[in-house]
């Protein structure tokens, strides 16, 4: 058996191996082995298929080179921010310009090398590009991807009505634009209704083809902007003459409102439109039946507009040999001939400037409408407003809805933007981004800032330190302290040795080892070492040292062959040691040892690798170093620190050269070949081989289950561990065929066979994971690891009764495990809505078995709640008064459910007043939700529409749509005398009755 992934390669051939690639360095003629890669784009809607056309091309001009091409597919990069995305592409990963902090979220963890780090090379000059579209990827002085793929917004005219108009010059200036429209406005057809505009102006629509589109472009056309130094900075005048100017287009004689698309509008000659503003991808060919062309922007002077799209591809860290393969392919699919299939007839996929230099374009180009060659300049008119940092994707997304709404009317231009500042500003507070991986201990610090001058100019960046150590808006603060308190070296030590727990100490740290002679950084990274051993600049210093000591991969090695790393220095900080050596080993492409480090760190320190954006870089370096097997199984589990404590001895085992590691003589003969060959499945699915009927039958094959009780308890370790991890890979073979990559989850359930077979391999992993449990109680979390898929797959397949007895099964076998009350509370939430009796069972289990734990008082509330909410207020009542022990309920909970029961049951004096309190007092509640359907639901029902139409209008103010739509069944409901509701009639009008316009419930 063929064991896969360098952690068994030998001290001996890994010195060879580093002598062989330092004498003869890396050939990128692919001559011998063939190499596969991954190739990830954005989404299925962007261009998959010329992607997929540029692929197949490159394969056959470079056969040795193997391409899986890796799609997101849905959701798209519309919906899923890069974080929140289950994995990404292992070679090359696209990036959006819009979401405007992919690549510094993609840096900051380590993940992509830099473009300039493939130059020289002459097949490839940036000058080829538009050169703006090197702005999204630029980032601490480098660049870190390349443009495939430029939409552009382009300003489009009717010639024909121009010319019948009298008008032969386009405009050049927006004030040109005010003086064209009374004259192409008319009614042709002299019925008593205009049918010809001057302008077209979506007020509410996509965020390309609106009110906020064009005021975004003025802005920009002026010089002006909205953000700066990190923060959204609304104050330019700019903002306010392009509202003024876009005010008066809206009221202008002429101009129309119409939200439609192009492609809508175009062929509707009951109302045509002298101008209109079109996103590339929405022209089609009835851009030449009707005459239409594309012109050059109106402008305020400088030629720009916003940025509508940009998408890029970086390259990921991995080996020499896949980087260079990466980088080939980059420059495949972005050179000057890359082909340009039919499909993409609106040539928004190059960002080359000589792109209509070449003789097919041209031929095409004759066939379409005039100005082809303008929209293809107007690529390089684009600019992306603001920095690029986390939460700018919602948080423009957010002053585009308050600019909309501006130009509604609902409030004037200076509240709108004392409101967007305040509000955008919060969102990129509250954005999920990490800092940097050397950031670890910087969010959330105590540590106060006592010097008052230093405080003064801290208090004008803290937001921007505090969550973006490494945005420039940091390096500024940096700027005004050192100006502060001197730029000498003595001033930066002293801000390291004051801040040392602070952004500003980790920056000031950065900064004086770059100001220092090499003896004396040598001699500062030791003083931090031996004075702040727990800090995160210590971290920083010893990577710095590390990699400064070991220069290349055969010395950093032989110091760990020695023993010399860690030294006694470094005892007090034996985590930010592991990471460093972690980093250093990585960094000389030493992938195998690096993952042990990694993996170790990981187990002792869970709660820290997400905060320190580790993950992803972890799971990347155990898949370079080609143990698949083990990064499909990190990756797929839900208890990360658990699997990875397994994943790292069952690696040691194999591994004799880390540290502390011994060869294991356990190893049991059946056990070891099913693991190699799970190991070569994983490998071959990372590599598009076909591999599904093999791992069906190490998965599915049917062992007798008294065979596998008598299992060793070692081997059953060993296949519940790796069948669990290994269920998510399986079940995405089985939905979307070998020999293609899906998102982790992402499954396609189309037709019966599926849908059994991924009930059958997670019901495998979860009967594997009890035995092993059964027999280990150390091994209780890969049970419940297992019950999350097995959960995860039935509710997308709807088969509650299995997740129902995996439930039950697990709950009943392993009750006094730790996270057994968790799970027994999820299932009661699971069987409400199917079995109410079921689910009260489930919560009066909980009660008893888990008796003075938070479970349990939880499901006593739960049990209260459901029992009034089916109105079955006698047993809500005896369950309410079980519960006036002090440790249950709060007691204005209790007493107001409580008087809700007795309101039912006929005592009705006090119960209002008692809920309007409730609700006062505790206005988020979830209770307070309730309280407000009832109390506008009984005034109904007593005939007091003015009370309840004022409760109405006071609650629906910050209401959900479940409690929106509740209110209104139950007024439509009792005005018409209906005991049951009807919704197809909840579009009648009660304005006169209570004031309330119903709408049907969507």
């Amino acid at each position: 058996m063929v064991a896969i992934g360098p952690l068994e390669v030998n001290k001996t051939n890994r010195t060879l191996f580093a002598l062989f690639f330092l004498v003869f360095g890396f050939n990128p003629n692919w001559a011998t082995d063939p190499i596969t890669i991954e190739v990830g784009t954005l989404s299925a809607e962007d261009g998959d298929g010329w992607i997929l056309s540029q692929i197949y091309a490159f394969e056959q001009h470079f056969p040795n080179i193997k391409i899986q091409h890796f799609a997101l597919g849905s959701p798209s990069r519309d919906d899923t921010r890069i974080e929140n995305l289950s994995e990404l592409a292992l070679n090359v990963v696209g990036i959006r310009s819009d979401m405007g902090y992919e690549v510094g979220y993609l840096v900051d963890r380590d993940l992509i090398r830099p473009i300039d780090s493939f130059l020289p090379d002459p097949e490839f000059q940036f000058t080829d590009f538009f050169s703006n579209t090197w702005d999204a990827v630029s980032y601490r002085g480098q660049k870190w991807g390349v443009p495939f793929l430029v939409s552009s917004v382009v300003f489009v005219v009717d010639w024909d009505l121009f010319k019948s108009s009298g008008i032969s010059e386009l405009p050049e200036t927006w004030e040109d634009v005010f003086a064209i429209l009374p004259k192409i406005t008319r009614d042709t057809d002299a019925d008593g209704e205009l049918d010809q505009w001057g302008f077209r102006l979506g007020m509410r629509g996509s965020h390309d083809t609106h009110m906020f589109f064009l005021w975004m472009t003025m802005v920009l056309q002026q010089g002006g902007d909205v953000m700066k130094d990190g923060r959204f900075d609304l104050s330019h005048p700019a903002l306010r003459r392009s509202y003024d100017t876009l005010v008066r287009l809206r009221d202008s004689w002429g101009s129309r409102e119409d939200n439609r698309r192009f492609k809508n509008t175009a062929g509707d000659l009951s109302s045509r439109y002298g101008m209109q503003v079109v996103p590339s991808y929405f022209l089609n060919p009835l851009m030449k039946q009707h005459n239409y062309r594309i012109v050059p922007w109106p402008t305020f002077g400088e030629e720009v507009i916003l940025d509508e799209r940009r998408h890029y591809l970086a390259i990921a860290k991995s080996t020499p040999e896949k980087e260079q393969a990466s980088w080939e392919f980059v420059k495949w699919v972005t050179r000057s001939s890359a082909n340009h299939p039919d499909g993409a007839w609106t040539f928004h996929l190059s960002a080359r400037q000589d792109l209509l230099d070449r003789v097919d374009i041209q031929h095409r180009i004759e066939g379409w409408a005039d100005g082809f060659d303008i929209m293809h300049r107007t690529k390089g008119w684009n600019v992306q407003p603001g920095d690029q940092i986390g939460g700018r994707f919602e948080a423009m997304n957010h002053l585009e809805e308050i600019i909309t709404r501006l130009f509604h009317g609902e409030f004037d231009f200076d509240e709108g933007m004392r409101r967007a500042e305040k509000e955008c500003n919060s969102i990129l507070l509250e954005s999920t981004i990490n800092p940097e991986p050397y950031s670890l201990y910087l969010i959330g610090s105590t540590q106060e800032i006592d010097d008052a001058t230093v405080s003064k100019i801290c208090d004008q960046y803290a937001d921007v330190v505090r969550c973006f150590p490494s945005h420039p808006g940091s390096f500024e603060l940096l700027s005004q302290i050192q100006r502060t308190l001197g730029s000498h070296e003595e001033d930066l030590l002293q801000i390291v040795k004051g801040f040392h727990k602070h952004p500003i100490g980790l920056l000031a740290f950065d900064k004086l080892l770059g100001l220092s002679e090499p003896k004396n950084r040598l001699k500062t990274i030791n003083w931090t070492l031996r004075n702040l051993p727990d800090t995160p600049i210590a971290r920083s210093a010893l990577h710095k040292k590390l990699m400064a000591r070991y220069e290349n991969k055969s010395e950093l090695l032989s110091a760990l062959a020695q023993n010399r790393i860690p030294s006694a220095t470094l005892s007090t900080i034996q985590e930010i040691e592991w990471i460093a050596l972690a980093d250093a080993l990585r960094d000389h492409r030493e992938f195998g040892l690096a993952s042990l480090y990694y993996l170790q760190f990981w187990e002792k320190f869970p709660e820290w690798v997400e905060t320190m954006g580790l993950d992803r870089k972890i799971i990347a370096c155990l898949r370079n170093a080609e143990s698949f097997l083990e990064a499909e199984t990190l990756a797929t589990s839900n208890r990360k620190g658990f699997t990875a404590g397994r994943l790292l001895r069952e690696l040691q085992s194999r591994n004799p050269d880390f540290p502390g590691s011994k060869q294991s003589d356990s190893f049991r003969t059946a056990s070891d070949l099913w693991v190699e060959d799970l190991r070569i499945v994983c490998a071959s699915a990372s590599q598009g081989i076909a591999c599904l009927n093999e791992l069906d039958r190490l998965l599915l094959e049917e062992n007798d289950q008294s065979q596998i009780g008598t299992t060793d308890s070692f081997h059953l370790n060993r296949m519940a561990l790796y069948s669990r991890g290994v269920v998510d890979l399986f079940v995405r073979l089985a939905c979307h065929g070998d020999g293609s990559r899906s998102l982790m989850r992402d499954y396609v359930f189309d037709i019966p066979k599926k849908k059994e077979l991924a009930l059958r391999v997670t019901e495998r992993a979860l009967d594997l994971s009890c035995l092993a449990a059964l027999n280990n109680s150390d091994l209780t979390p890969l049970v419940f690891d297992s019950l999350d898929s097995r959960i995860l797959v039935g509710n997308q397949i709807g088969a509650s009764d299995r997740i129902e007895a995996a439930y039950r099964k697990v709950l009943e076998e392993f009750k006094d495990a730790n996270e057994s009350p968790r799970y027994a509370i999820e299932l009661a939430k699971f069987l409400k809505n199917q079995n109410l009796n079921s689910a009260l069972e489930v919560c009066e289990t909980i009660e008893i078995r888990y008796n003075g734990t938070q479970e349990a008082t939880q499901a006593r509330r739960m049990h209260a709640l459901w029992l009034f909410q089916a109105a079955r207020y006698t047993e809500a009542k005896s369950v309410i008064e079980s519960m006036h022990t002090g440790t249950d309920l709060s007691e204005d909970e209790i007493r107001v459910l409580s008087g809700l029961c007795d309101f039912a049951l006929g005592d009705r004096e006090g119960v209002e007043e008692l809920a309007m309190s409730f609700i006062n007092k505790f206005p988020e509640h979830e209770v307070s939700n309730e309280l407000k359907v009832w109390l506008i639901s009984n005034r109904v029902r007593d005939v007091r529409f003015l009370d309840a139409d004022r409760l109405v209008r006071d609650f629906l103010k910050e209401s959900t749509d479940r409690i929106t739509s509740d209110i209104l069944i139950e007024i439509n409901r009792k005005l018409r005398g209906s005991s049951v509701p009807d919704q197809n009639s909840l579009d009648i009008d009660l304005t006169e009755s209570v004031g309330l316009q119903v709408k049907p419930h969507q």
